[in-house]
């Protein structure tokens, strides 16, 4: 996992695909949030997908 001081940063395409069409800061906040979800896991797609979908919900709901 690469990093700049302590944060970590995505190592392959894999990973940030699906955040591409969120805002920069929306992309920031559900990477910081994939981090969390993971738990010392290793950052697959899929908990980045999952991270995502849910942020998007969450986004959702706070608009109606």
């Amino acid at each position: 996992m690469g990093t700049i001081g302590s944060q970590i940063l995505p190592m392959s395409d894999r990973q940030v695909r699906p955040l591409v069409l969120l805002e920069p800061e929306q992309q920031r906040l559900a990477w910081q949030q994939t981090i969390e979800q993971a738990s010392g896991k290793i950052l697959s797609s899929r908990i980045v997908q999952d991270t995502k979908n849910s942020a998007y919900y969450v986004l959702l709901d706070s608009i109606k």
